[in-house]
């Protein structure tokens, strides 16, 4: 409440104010903000740095009530731990168990933390949005449902919480937002199980129609992302980049999921690549999938960290190709009942040698086919490769000699795009299962050949793991495999 100096100390403190005035600016005395901060008059304080309407402090000057020191400022709110940790290399299947968050104080859990996922490519992070991620708060834990089921293969991975959305319980938050990045592990030949030559489907029917194939344990959806009903025929195909392709697959699992299963997600290289049908072309896919769009598929799989280039599968003629991640193509939506189908891993190759001295290898699967364990121009000489060098040939050349190895025991022939597929490791170095050994070429040829045009072949870049078109007398290398053995009669 203002007070009347003239009513209250009458006239002559007036006068006392006016005539102290006049000698402070006789003697140049400032009033500011770097000079006398405030003069005590018979208790009335006058503060040269108040504000409009401050009524002062009152007779200790202000301050924290113990002769005016500073006051101690808060603890920021921090983060302490995480699973996984910042900056570390993590197990693909974690996806399924989410990521947790401590706190270094217990948290306001009134309010909900605002979470952004991103992938980082080429140092530039693109949001997973679309997600509806599931967060909860607990005690000083916050915990993150991604929907993403599995991660995508070796990607960075950063995580973001809003510092304005995480409070203690006496209202502090963080002085920055929280932040963490971890890249996630390598799925491309890790899990993998032979390629079967009938494939058998299972229609879920209904409103949300998928595929299950009890053979390998995986759900597939019938359509693409953007299209549905029993023939693919209504909507519009939508077009992702490969952050985004993730982000549509893992938006299934929100709510109840589709076709009320959850975890939906892209499917990595090796389960992608199962689906072409080299019988086929232009699409190179059975009809079971109708309205499949003749161009290159997203799949979960990264070449590499931080990289601008990941796996697709493409259907106009089943070529598996390394694709820029800012392409924008289609996406088809897998989920597995086991875990990447573990029930039909392979387990690793042993050696076989026949009576004739061959060495094969063959793994713990299947007994057929069995691989020569040297490529074409080589021959075993112990545990590793001799020859003369002369590894090169046209496609059918190689194709003669395969099917000439042991004509009156085996049926041997040049292994096919299916069988090399099978066999690829694209994590490994060599670019093969261990056990099989390379020669000086790393494009091998296959036996199989574009359906309507017999002068291109499918050829494997073991260094890179793509598979593509080459002309049928182009010179590469070849692996021979028994598919069989002869019935004598």
């Amino acid at each position: 409440m203002a007070t009347d100096l003239k009513e209250t100390h009458g006239p002559g403190l007036l006068l006392c104010l006016l005539l102290l005035t006049s000698c402070m600016q006789a003697e140049k005395v400032s009033l500011d903000s770097s000079g006398l901060e405030g003069l005590l008059l018979n208790g009335i304080t006058l503060n040269a740095n108040s504000s409009a309407g401050d009524t002062g402090g009152g007779g200790d000057g202000g301050g924290d009530g113990d002769g005016g020191g500073p006051t101690t400022p808060p603890v920021a709110l921090t983060m302490t731990a995480s699973t996984p940790a910042s900056l570390s290399s993590q197990d693909l299947l974690l996806g399924r168990n989410g990521i947790s968050i401590t706190m270094s104080e217990t948290l306001d859990d009134s309010v909900s933390p605002v979470v952004h996922l991103y992938i980082v490519r080429s140092g530039t992070a693109y949001e997973l949005t679309g997600l509806n991620e599931t967060v909860a708060v607990t005690g000083n834990s916050i915990t993150v449902d991604p929907h993403l089921h599995v991660w995508p293969g070796i990607v960075r991975i950063r995580v973001v919480i809003e510092k304005a959305s995480l409070r203690t319980v006496d209202g502090r938050s963080p002085a920055s937002d929280i932040s963490l990045e971890f890249t996630t592990a390598d799925t491309s030949g890790l899990y993998r199980a032979p390629i079967p030559l009938t494939r058998t489907y299972t229609n879920s029917g209904g409103g949300t129609p998928y595929y299950s194939e009890p053979a390998s344990g995986m759900y597939w959806m019938p359509c693409v992302q953007g299209r549905s009903g029993a023939d693919c025929s209504s909507g519009v195909v939508q077009l992702f980049t490969f952050e985004q392709a993730q982000a549509a697959c893992g938006a299934l699992n929100a709510g109840s999921g589709y076709g009320g299963l959850k975890g939906w997600r892209v499917p990595t290289i090796t389960e992608l690549e199962t689906l072409p049908d080299y019988g086929r072309v232009n699409p190179a896919i059975s009809p079971t999938f109708p309205a499949t769009w003749s161009l290159p598929h997203w799949t979960s799989s990264s070449r590499g960290a931080d990289d601008a280039f990941a796996w697709t599968v493409d259907f106009h003629a089943g070529e598996v190709l390394l694709k820029n991640k800012a392409e924008s193509f289609p996406v088809r939506c897998v989920l597995d009942q086991h875990g990447f189908h573990t029930d039909s891993v392979s387990h690793g190759f042993t050696w076989d040698t026949d009576e004739f001295g061959s060495t094969y290898l063959t793994d713990g699967y299947s007994s057929l086919p069995k691989f020569d364990m040297c490529p074409y121009g080589y021959s075993a000489g112990g545990l590793s490769c001799v020859g003369s060098g002369s590894e090169l040939a046209a496609q059918a050349t190689i194709r003669t000699a395969c099917q000439a190895r042991e004509p009156d025991f085996f049926q041997t022939q040049l292994a096919s795009v299916n069988d090399m597929k099978y066999i690829m490791r694209r994590f490994n170095p060599s670019g093969m299962a261990p056990g099989l050994a390379t020669g000086n070429s790393k494009i091998y040829w296959t036996d199989t050949r574009l359906v309507g045009n017999p002068s291109l072949g499918f050829a494997v870049n073991i260094a890179t793991g793509e598979i593509f078109l080459v002309d049928v007398n182009t010179f590469n290398t070849g692996r021979c495999i028994v598919v069989a053995p002869i019935i004598l009669g």
